[in-house]
């Protein structure tokens, strides 16, 4: 329950919030709140353009992260963004850790450690703190 509570505050928590949520089986979730903010919650694929990975919620995510993931996409006109070990910022590289993706992308099956090499554009963002 403390995980489900969690997801539903940092989505929620988002400046800019997600149009959806994946959950592996919703029944019996507590995630009324999500749905009454309009955020559509159901099992199975992902239906909006752009995927951003939530799966571990132990990970502390600042409120702008959805908004700074997006703005930098919408600058760069990459297919995913992310982050790289070396903390590049506003800059195409050859591989990241994929935080927003599009979900062509994702459905390809494509791994990600090729995407570049399939002639995929990767850009990358410097994380911020948690407020």
């Amino acid at each position: 329950a403390t995980d489900v509570a969690r997801l539903v505050a940092q989505a929620l928590g988002q400046l800019h919030r997600p149009a959806e949520v994946i959950v592996a089986d919703p029944a019996g979730l507590a995630l009324d709140e999500l749905t009454a903010a309009s955020v559509a919650v159901h099992a199975g694929p992902p239906t909006a353009p752009w995927v951003a990975d939530w799966t571990d919620l132990t990970e502390d995510r600042p409120d702008t992260l959805l908004l700074d993931l997006l703005c930098a996409q919408e600058f760069s006109g990459a297919d995913a963004v992310g982050h790289t070990p070396a903390a590049d910022d506003y800059a195409f590289v050859p591989a990241l850790h994929p935080l927003l993706v599009r979900r062509s992308l994702l459905d390809s099956g494509t791994p990600p450690d090729s995407w570049s090499r399939a002639g995929h554009r990767l850009f990358a963002v410097r994380g911020k703190e948690p407020s």
